[in-house]
């Protein structure tokens, strides 16, 4: 399935921008340069040269590694499920499953040409570096998680890799991750923690040296024949204005099942510490999009919106695994039975969604 996906968008049958990254990685490597952030570019480049015998081995190579990623995150969110699930392994596959279709509600009649922009979801098919960034998101959140827990010294190692890798490769996601991590230190342990301030400090240095790298990128002005200064403004909810065509039903659309979720078992969801550290994390990642936004011919491409699906897909993980375990616990109440059937049936509905909006991708040939 994956591999005739991503073959398709490789024969550009359906939309896809990593033919766009691929042409990009030429034309650099052409003019002596390399693009930042590079380990993506850097990935395709190397695998290519094994493949020499292929008419495109950079297309094929892209197509390889994104599907070996894809699966790499269904693994992830596999693991993730079966810990302490007595188990229940085909249950936690479908799950997973599941939550690698998770989509907002199809609107029916109310759905507009966007099926996908101006919509909050966890699940993207068209961006390769999305798919390529997550796996080292959602380990650096797990890894950091089990810090809250343990303190253990030798996390930090493992921290500081996945955090590097995420610089390197697309580093929506650490716009949430630096103010979140130091915050739930101290919500955990009732007082500041010097060393996570440190680490989110030395990431926060990393993406500033990495802003200047992509923004005084002379070919840049060269691609898009635009001689336009680029900079970060506070333009509250002026990207966001662009895609939204009915913004409450957009909304409803997007977050029904945290809305079922928190409605039906808040009291229990906001007890867990790794459901607050991902809460917290979709939070200030949909703050960050609403309220910023990129100057000049970047400002339509919304490049502050990729830390969304990653925070929003590891908030509905920990949700799907923590209301699992709180259902083995009570699946004698019938009082909790009907909120646990009530909460079945909006999982179902994203999934189903995911399902018809992948069917559209494919029919349309757009993401949109």
């Amino acid at each position: 399935m994956l591999r005739k996906f991503y073959g398709m968008q490789a024969r550009q049958e359906i939309y896809s921008d990593y033919l766009g990254h691929i042409w990009l990685l030429e034309f650099y490597l052409e003019n002596g340069k390399f693009i930042f952030p590079p380990l993506f570019y850097l990935s395709v480049e190397l695998f290519s040269k094994l493949l020499i015998p292929f008419v495109s081995p950079k297309v094929f190579a892209a197509g390889v590694i994104l599907a070996a990623f894809t699966l790499l995150k269904f693994t992830l969110i596999y693991r993730y499920l079966i810990q302490n699930t007595q188990g229940q392994f085909f249950i936690m596959a479908l799950l997973s499953l599941g939550l690698m279709l998770f989509f907002p509600y199809y609107l029916f009649q109310f759905e507009g040409p966007y099926w996908y922009m101006g919509k909050f979801t966890p699940t993207v098919w068209h961006n390769c570096t999305s798919t390529f960034v997550w796996p080292f998101s959602f380990l650096l959140f797990w890894e950091a998680q089990k810090w809250l827990d343990d303190q253990k010294k030798s996390r930090w190692y493992l921290m500081a890799l996945w955090a590097l890798l995420i610089l390197l490769s697309k580093p929506s996601f650490l716009f949430a991750f630096i103010p979140v991590f130091p915050l739930m230190a101290y919500i955990k342990q009732k007082k500041l923690n010097a060393k996570t301030i440190l680490f989110s400090s030395v990431l926060f240095l990393g993406l500033l040296g990495l802003r200047e790298m992509i923004y005084l990128n002379s070919l840049d002005e060269l691609i898009y024949l635009r001689n336009e200064k680029h900079s970060v403004i506070w333009l509250p909810f002026a990207v966001y204005q662009l895609y939204a065509e009915s913004p409450i039903l957009e909304f409803l659309a997007s977050f029904a099942f945290l809305l079922l979720a928190f409605g039906l078992l808040g009291k229990s969801l906001l007890q867990k510490a790794e459901v607050q550290f991902a809460l917290l994390l979709s939070l200030v990642s949909l703050l960050v999009y609403l309220l910023l936004a990129e100057e000049g011919y970047r400002f339509p491409d919304a490049n502050f919106y990729w830390q969304i699906p990653i925070s929003l897909s590891i908030l509905y993980l920990v949700i799907i695994k923590n209301t699992w375990m709180d259902f083995r616990q009570k699946q004698d109440s019938k009082p909790a039975l009907v909120s646990y059937g009530i909460l079945l049936l909006g999982f179902m509905g994203h999934v189903a969604s995911g399902v018809q909006y992948l069917h559209h991708y494919i029919a349309t040939k757009s993401y949109l």
